[in-house]
């Protein structure tokens, strides 16, 4: 509170001295002691005497401007007003922050595009071979993400977090006219479940062993991990921590840019390795329209991988693969997914008669 109460009173002083300059500047470009002296010189004097009074002002602002300046640059800390000191640092933050975008929106695209150029010449001067440092780096992800040895102890895992009644939603008795999904009856819903913090970790530790297990070595080469349109972006976030990898989340339409649909750091000069993460497979179509929205020539589909899969009649994920799709190096052997479900099975769950053996 004093410290408030000092600024405001040298503020208050710097302000008087240049009141007082302006005062003595009006006086001396012509005498005034009364307002209808001031209007009785307004007009007699012409237009020459205001631009001289004009100037006179603005050389003294610039003159006292300057010596703010020079003090500030220089730490002569008792010249300077506390007001001038926080207009500069402010100045100063916003110049930083348009640095940083700068080299947010430039530098990490350059230093993402030598990324392997760079390892690979650090790896040579320690005398490591390529194939070497690749089995390391699986090992180093192993390590900080796998406890499980085998997917059946992961399937396991995730029935135990997930298959509860609170996150399986019961339309049987809703009116159709206000269901979303007229072709179930029972859905579980990933977003209420990874709402919830440590939740969304071991779910996220759950689906990172399985990438771990399922691709083996071939992991330390995936460059980007997607997210489709509508995905669960918090599944994502996660898994990515853990496994250390980008995360490009897609987009429905451009937001920013034409042409670019996703969020996030893309490399679009070089030929990615990337993988698909979503929560429940379903038909399939949100995924494979993502994934043809990245430019072309610019990623090589691993693998689209799933924590489940709804199975139903009514929805097959592999009836959307055509020509097209198939172009885009989408491919029914590349679909996989952790758990399967189906509509007995969840609605089970909800009314707490399903056997927790079976898989």
């Amino acid at each position: 509170m004093l410290k408030k109460i000092i600024r405001f009173v040298i503020n208050g002083v710097h302000l008087v001295l240049l009141c007082g300059l302006g005062v003595l500047v009006f006086r001396a470009v012509a005498q005034i002691k009364t307002m209808d002296d001031f209007f009785a010189m307004c007009s007699k004097i012409g237009i020459n005497e205001i631009f001289t009074f004009i100037g006179a002002i603005a050389f003294i602002l610039f003159g006292v401007v300057g010596m703010y300046e020079y003090a500030y640059l220089n730490g002569i800390d008792f010249i300077v007003p506390p007001s001038y000191k926080n207009f500069k640092q402010k100045n100063e933050l916003k110049q930083v922050e348009k640095m940083m975008e700068v080299y947010y929106e430039r530098d990490i695209r350059y230093i993402q595009e030598y990324e392997k150029e760079r390892a690979q010449f650090l790896i040579q001067a320690l005398g490591i071979e390529e194939k070497q440092y690749r089995h390391i780096n699986y090992e180093i992800i192993k390590a900080r993400t796998m406890s499980d040895k085998c997917i059946y102890g992961l399937k396991c895992k995730a029935q135990k977090a997930l298959f509860h009644k609170e996150f399986i939603v019961d339309q049987s008795k809703t009116k159709a006219s206000q269901r979303m999904y007229d072709k179930v009856d029972y859905f579980i819903n990933m977003y209420t479940a990874l709402y919830d913090d440590e939740m969304c970790k071991m779910v996220a530790d759950i689906m990172a062993r399985y990438l771990v297990l399922d691709l083996e070595e071939r992991i330390t080469n995936i460059d980007y991990i997607i997210i489709p349109h509508g995905g669960n972006f918090l599944l994502g976030l996660e898994v990515g921590k853990r496994l250390h990898k980008p995360v490009i989340s897609m987009l429905d339409k451009e937001r920013i840019y034409k042409g670019v649909y996703w969020d996030g750091i893309y490399n679009e000069s070089k030929c990615n390795n990337i993988i698909v993460l979503h929560d429940v497979l379903v038909t399939g179509k949100r995924l494979y329209d993502s994934i043809k929205k990245l430019p072309k020539d610019s990623y090589n589909l691993v693998g689209i991988y799933n924590l489940f899969r709804y199975n139903n009649k009514d929805f097959d994920p592999f009836s959307d693969i055509k020509e097209e799709e198939m172009a885009c190096g989408i491919e029914e052997k590349k679909v996989k997914w952790l758990l399967e479900v189906n509509e007995d099975v969840l609605k089970s769950v909800y009314e707490g008669t399903y056997e927790w053996e079976t898989i």
